[in-house]
């Protein structure tokens, strides 16, 4: 009993490890690919590009990526471009259901079903609004209140 519960513990960890470098994996992905859509750009459509982001002078085109990612990265970026691959591939596995499964989801989901494109259009929006595509947050833990112990006086 005692090793079926460590067993399953070590399952459990082993998941949430696989789970957390996937994520990091999509992480390095979105970067890269990001950095890679700058660095193919002409130096003149990156000098647009630093001005809309305000980044100003006379800078190499490798210094002018790392200034336009920090100021991406910053301005949630990142987020961003997860939670559009999160939609993106949601509204693929929908498009790829049977109408009777996707008219479904849409009466549970409250949606009311026209068009394919439509259904799926809808289904996403009411799920990003629900939070399925934010960024996964830990609860914190409870805190327990201590009891107030009585002072000891003169």
């Amino acid at each position: 009993k005692k090793e079926d519960m460590i067993e399953a513990v070590v399952v459990v960890e082993a998941e949430e490890r696989a789970a957390a470098r996937a994520y990091k994996a999509k992480l390095r992905a979105v970067v890269v690919s990001k950095k890679d859509a700058l660095e193919a750009l002409p130096l003149p459509e990156l000098r647009d590009v630093c001005n809309d982001y305000g980044i100003k002078g006379q800078l190499t085109k490798q210094a002018r990526i790392e200034q336009i990612l920090k100021l991406w990265q910053e301005a949630d970026g990142v987020d961003r471009a997860l939670a559009k691959i999160a939609t993106d591939e949601r509204a693929q596995e929908l498009n790829g259901m049977e109408k009777a499964a996707l008219r479904k989801l849409c009466e549970k989901a409250g949606v009311e079903p026209f068009v394919r494109e439509v259904l799926v259009e809808r289904l996403v929006r009411v799920e990003h609004t629900a939070g399925k595509f934010a960024r996964p947050t830990i609860p914190a833990a409870p805190v327990e209140e201590e009891e107030e112990k009585p002072k000891k006086g003169k």
